[in-house]
């Protein structure tokens, strides 16, 4: 005998409910009063799939997921008991709860049975997977479906604002005019190499307006440029020495995956009154205004605070700013918190002095970035996604 559509198994036997016999196309000997049933029988389990329609791609974490689940069986018959309790939803390894995780009602299709789930309201981002319980749909034969996982191809990514929010920032982060503020925020990002090195960790300063990122540590002591005469002036920031050393050098060797995440030609400082700024280029430094925000809270500080409590105080010595002094045209260094209120920074000659202070590069991102992975933690930095 062969076998039936919807059937993988044909067999001879003398019961006519046995589920194994005598394979079809097998010699017996006939006696009397014996009786021999073909049997054919379905022992192929229903499955689980993807449908199409499905979402896919970089999907962010507010934004709504919907997987397309269809339920089939080569015999044609199912009957599904699936619920939005049965799906498992998942970003990477761990296991998540998104705030909206409804299945709609079953639609027949040809075999089988059509669902579509709608999911949004992602804590973390990452790539995405569902897992189905077993024994949630059956076909005619009572035969049941297995645990199935089902990966769609879709990445959860969190916009950067994510970031801008004092729950994610930890117990030691605060936000105060648009800067991140505090002892010691979540707001590391590792920018550039893979590796795990802090040479390629970074930490996000100011969001609102432009969204700047400085170097967690800093490159070694540097002089500013070269003295122009003997009034000490400079050259703007970005055609001195050191602002030509990050533009090519330190940028080049950052190896950043995706420089489209950055933005070009940026102004880092300008000062109208005094009639100069500080020219056009990616690689900048913090401007004294920068430090000052971060450092004094934005007036929010107290009387027992010290320099040492500010995440941006790491190193004790900022080293060069961008900002230029505007009677001397010298540029600051060593800004550092003075007193209640009070920031005080000095200006520097640079090569008249021989001057040599560290150096924090800056860069500011597009608002468009998006975040892979990572909860701003210095183990566990965010990392952007590299295709925006």
């Amino acid at each position: 005998i062969a076998s039936l559509a919807g059937y993988n198994t044909g067999f001879w036997s003398t019961s006519s409910t046995a589920t194994s016999g005598l394979a079809a196309g097998s010699s017996v000997g006939l006696t009397s009063n014996v009786t021999y049933y073909a049997r054919a029988l379905d022992t192929t389990k229903p499955i689980w799939k993807i449908g199409s329609g499905s979402s896919s791609g970089n999907i962010t974490s507010s934004s709504q997921v919907k997987i397309v689940i269809q339920g089939t069986d080569t015999s044609g018959s199912v009957t599904s008991t699936l619920s939005a309790a049965n799906i498992t939803v998942k970003i990477g390894s761990a296991t998540v709860s998104p705030t909206t995780k409804t299945l709609s009602a079953a639609s027949n299709i040809t075999n089988g049975k059509q669902y579509t789930l709608t999911l949004s309201g992602f804590s973390t981002g990452g790539a995405l997977s569902i897992t189905i319980a077993a024994n949630t749909l059956k076909d005619g034969s009572n035969n049941q479906n297995i645990a199935t996982t089902i990966t769609p191809g879709v990445t959860i990514v969190k916009p950067l604002s994510d970031v801008w929010n004092p729950t994610n920032l930890g117990s030691e982060g605060d936000i105060i005019n648009g800067y991140i503020v505090g002892k010691n925020p979540n707001n590391f990002v590792r920018y550039g190499n893979s590796s795990y090195s802090d040479d390629y960790l970074w930490r996000i300063v100011s969001y609102e307006g432009r969204i700047k990122m400085m170097r967690y540590i800093s490159t070694s002591n540097s002089l500013f440029g070269v003295q122009t005469s003997n009034t000490y002036y400079f050259e703007s920031y970005c055609s001195s020495d050191l602002g030509k050393s990050l533009n090519t050098t330190f940028y080049n060797d950052q190896n950043f995956p995706d420089k489209n995440i950055l933005v070009k030609g940026v102004t880092w400082y300008k000062d109208s009154n005094a009639g100069f700024d500080s020219g056009k280029c990616t690689v900048g430094l913090l401007s004294k205004f920068d430090y000052e925000s971060v450092v004094l809270e934005g007036g929010k500080y107290s009387s027992t605070r010290d320099n040492v409590d500010s995440w941006i105080n790491d190193d004790d010595d900022i080293g060069w700013l961008v900002t230029r002094n505007a009677w001397s045209s010298q540029y600051y260094v060593k800004c550092y918190f003075a007193s209640v209120g009070r920031v005080t920074c000095n200006a520097e000659h640079s090569t008249y002095k021989n001057e040599y202070h560290p150096v924090h590069p800056v860069v500011e991102l597009n608002t468009n970035v998006t975040i892979a992975s990572g909860k701003g933690t210095k183990s566990d930095p965010y990392i952007f996604n590299t295709t925006q």
